[in-house]
């Protein structure tokens, strides 16, 4: 009796045990586990990485995203899906600002092709560099639905730096292969026209100078009336500057050749511009300094034209 007695003792201890062992291996892990935390999703910035990013079951998934390698007039296409397993069918929206409430620049454009979906979806994000002088910028690309389930995708915008001939190249290239479509007399002194002007204004390239010159620019009018413009010749067209990283066109003073119906005069020239990347225009505006029948005249112009590569 006493040896049944412990049999079914121990068997109680074995039963006990495996039930206090069985209760600790469900016992939930130590950690915050609240959905309405946002995953982050970061990488380092390396343009060769391409692997998609893991992150939580029950977040909103992009597929596709990767850093931004850029140069600095040019565009890039990233082809995304976005998903949410646990989304219940709502409404997912997808926006894009600079890392840690930093500003984006001015001169990178970034766009969805779609901005809201159901999952999933496909939408492209489109970035555009309009001569962008920061080489490395921070993006959050960051889904959301209505029920505040949110995740964020850090990457990185990797603008290549430019040199001045390839900087003049895309210049020749958005100011319609270099051709500037009107001119407006802005202060005309002497002259006895003040009326807009349509002409081709050509900008040339040197290529092996890397400077961009103005042909057949005008010059000035005389008071009887005679049109001058720059010397065919290359030695007198007028010397124009660019800058990529400001959009600003410069032309230092210099003195310029000019033709016209009374023979050769010499003419003082200056003057500055820029690419006005809001409305796709650019402009040029330069005084002109010569002398008219023994007196000194000063006459201003405006070149203006469409900026057709944006």
């Amino acid at each position: 009796m006493k040896k049944r007695t412990l049999l079914v003792a121990m068997a109680s201890l074995v039963t006990i045990a495996a039930c206090i062992k069985e209760k600790k291996s469900v016992v939930p892990e130590t950690g915050d586990n609240n959905n309405n935390d946002t995953p982050v999703v970061t990488q380092p910035v390396d343009t060769s990485k391409t692997d998609t990013p893991k992150v939580a079951g029950d977040s909103i998934v992009i597929t596709g995203i990767d850093h931004i390698g850029l140069n600095a007039y040019g565009f890039k296409v990233l082809n995304l899906n976005v998903k949410c397993d646990s989304c219940d069918g709502d409404e997912i929206f997808l926006s894009v600002e600079g890392y840690k409430n930093t500003t984006i620049p001015q001169n990178i454009e970034l766009s969805f092709s779609k901005a809201s979906g159901y999952s999933d979806f496909n939408t492209m994000l489109v970035a555009k560099s309009y001569f962008a002088n920061k080489d490395n910028i921070g993006i959050s690309i960051i889904a959301t639905n209505r029920k505040g389930k949110k995740t964020v995708y850090e990457r990185s915008i990797l603008v290549n730096p430019v040199t001045k001939s390839e900087c003049n190249g895309y210049f020749m290239k958005a100011c319609s292969n270099g051709y500037f479509s009107k001119l407006t007399h802005v202060s005309t002194g002497s002259a006895k026209v003040d009326t807009p002007i349509n002409l081709n204004v050509r900008v040339y390239r040197n290529a092996s100078e890397e400077n961009l010159y103005l042909k057949d620019v005008l010059l000035g009018q005389l008071k009887n009336g005679f049109w001058y413009y720059s010397d065919k010749a290359s030695q007198y067209h007028m010397l124009v500057n660019y800058n990529c990283n400001t959009r600003e066109l410069n032309i230092p003073e210099q003195v310029v050749k000019g033709k016209g119906g009374s023979g050769t005069i010499y003419f003082t020239v200056s003057g500055s511009g820029k690419l006005n990347l809001d409305n796709k225009t650019f402009e040029l505006t330069y005084v002109s300094i010569f002398v008219d029948a023994g007196s000194s005249v000063v006459q201003t112009y405006k070149l203006t034209g469409d900026l057709i590569q944006f």
